[in-house]
């Protein structure tokens, strides 16, 4: 699994395509993601978040509230997903 960082500056340098392509690919493994956004604080760039949405809530998680499983699978479809 990656370390959080390593999920953020992943995540973070995602085209708009391919972070489709990711959440079309956890979707397909029954995670209910409907957005994933990564930031860092323009002041404080070491400081970061990766929030995530799913169906069904307003409400943004971030990814130390995330379920092991989840986080691991995002880690693990992220290496499907075309550069």
């Amino acid at each position: 699994m990656l370390s959080s960082r390593q999920l953020y500056e992943r995540l973070n340098s995602l085209s708009h395509h391919q972070m489709d392509e990711l959440i079309s690919r956890l979707q397909s493994r029954g995670i209910s993601i409907r957005a994933i956004r990564p930031y860092a604080y323009p002041e404080m760039p070491q400081a970061f978040h990766i929030f995530f949405l799913f169906d069904g809530s307003n409400e943004e998680l971030d990814y130390f509230q995330m379920e092991p499983d989840v986080l691991d699978a995002v880690c693990r479809e992220l290496s499907f997903v075309s550069d």
